[in-house]
């Protein structure tokens, strides 16, 4: 069985400060734009295996990639490198891009969970549970599940859950 990889050619990032949260291409407006720059690096780096699809697109910040996978872990992984700094089990897939909110990882996985993860160790700080997905309009399932990605505007995490709910 071929086991799916995360793999990463990538622009390396340079010493600046970084902005308090990062998310999505880029910001709340999903502009694509992101600060900072730096040297070219071409190529493949390096690659990491998990035990489930990589839905989402990860979260490059502050030195470290944050990505979720089918297996329901997110990883933290050194960006240089690709070594593995944590892995933090959630229960359920993530499909979702994660954000990050000062020291906090922030993604959502495919039970309908938000969860706010310590980014240096993974330690679970909180979760809110959504509630149930709602039934599809054409009354079938497709086999095609999104997650919502969360976005940080004005303060506040918004996400938006199977519920209908944000």
């Amino acid at each position: 069985m071929i086991k799916p990889l995360v793999l990463l050619s990538l622009f390396a990032s340079i010493a600046q400060p970084q902005p308090a949260s990062l998310m999505f291409r880029g910001d709340a407006a999903h502009s694509g734009r992101y600060a900072g720059g730096g040297e070219r690096i071409v190529g493949l780096q390096w690659r990491f295996p998990t035990q489930g699809d990589v839905m989402a697109s990860p979260l490059i910040a502050r030195g470290m990639v944050y990505v979720g996978s089918g297996d329901g872990k997110m990883y933290a992984l050194e960006e240089r490198s690709g070594d593995l700094r944590w892995a933090m089990s959630l229960g359920a897939p993530v499909q979702s891009s994660a954000a990050l909110v000062n020291d906090l990882v922030v993604v959502g996985s495919r039970d309908g969970r938000l969860h706010a993860l310590d980014a240096l160790n993974g330690e679970q700080r909180w979760q809110l549970a959504t509630g149930k997905d709602l039934p599809l309009p054409w009354g079938h399932e497709s086999g095609d599940v999104w997650t919502s990605s969360p976005t940080i505007a004005g303060g506040k995490i918004l996400f938006g859950g199977g519920d209908g709910v944000m």
